[in-house]
């Protein structure tokens, strides 16, 4: 694809973002609820029920935890300066090009309970805040 394409593309793209409701009050389809009420804790691996203990996947998320922790604390510090953000915010903020590597962050510690949706939508995604 060429890059006057592409260009035209993204911008049709982020008309359409722009054009979302902005403030409007999002639903709350937290998958999460389930995960939040088992108290877990970073050091929990969200995802051995999936991979049902195995081996190299438990030893992976050993080999991740710290760069985890980091991000964690990356991520509550920028919520801490900046107050509320959307993960598309998060990535401008961070210099990102997406938010691919932190989302799943931000998912693991809302499970943890340690920060929630205001439930409000802004540019199309949900806006995230430290809990209370």
């Amino acid at each position: 694809m060429s890059t006057n394409t592409e260009s035209v593309f993204g911008s049709a793209i982020q008309k359409v973002i722009d054009e979302l409701p902005s403030g409007k009050n999002a639903p709350d389809h937290s998958t999460n609820r389930k995960l939040r009420k088992q108290r877990l804790t970073p050091q929990d691996d969200l995802c051995a029920a999936k991979h049902g203990g195995d081996l190299a996947s438990t030893l992976a998320h050993d080999r991740a935890m710290h760069g985890k922790k980091v991000m964690y604390q990356t991520l509550t510090e920028l919520l801490e300066k900046h107050g509320p953000l959307t993960s598309h915010e998060i990535a401008a903020i961070l210099n990102l090009p997406n938010r691919n590597s932190f989302a799943p962050r931000l998912s693991e510690m809302r499970a943890f309970g340690w920060i929630e949706r205001t439930g409000e939508l802004r540019g199309g995604a949900y806006v995230l805040r430290l809990r209370q």
